[in-house]
């Protein structure tokens, strides 16, 4: 069994570099898990933002219901909260093809309560369980890691609606 010198040290090269760009999206993943613009705003003021922006870029009609409380959450709790309210809005953007998306972000008695619903084409059946689609599986887990609960309801005429309660 025979090695070559020239083939075994490009294979090595290649590991190398996708070791190296493996490591760079691990990082920039770690990163986007930190939320370092939560730090330095209000989350009432943030959601703001990235509704309004979604409202642009998209053309979509956005009406958002923000309560300003959500600024006092522990912060454990608004980070889920942004998470959810970012990954549904996101869902939208990206697969409902609806014209008009509501969003709610309220404390309600020692509860932080998220609606988003849309009237788009509302979600595949199967829509948790797809493989390699990880937004709503994860959007359930950190509502249910934190003692709270996810509500997922599609509408035969159209849309979904997203609701998350957990408990403050």
């Amino acid at each position: 069994y025979r090695v070559d010198p020239d083939l075994a040290s490009a294979r090595v090269d290649e590991l190398k570099r996708l070791t190296r760009d493996s490591m760079a999206q691990l990082r920039g993943a770690i990163d986007g898990l930190r939320a370092p613009e939560h730090d330095d705003q209000p989350l009432s003021r943030l959601l703001r933002e990235r509704v309004s922006a979604m409202a642009e870029r998209s053309g979509m009609a956005v009406s958002a219901d923000i309560d300003s409380a959500i600024d006092q959450l522990p912060p454990i709790t608004a980070e889920a909260g942004r998470r959810i309210v970012l990954e549904a809005l996101t869902n939208v953007e990206q697969h409902a093809q609806a014209r008009h998306v509501a969003a709610s972000v309220r404390v309600v008695h020692g509860h932080i309560a998220i609606t988003i619903s849309d009237d788009g084409l509302g979600l595949p059946p199967d829509a948790e369980q797809r493989p390699g689609h990880y937004g709503l599986r994860g959007m359930r887990e950190r509502v249910e890691g934190l003692g709270g609960a996810l509500g997922l309801e599609s509408n035969p005429a159209g849309g979904t609606t997203v609701s998350a309660t957990i408990p403050v």
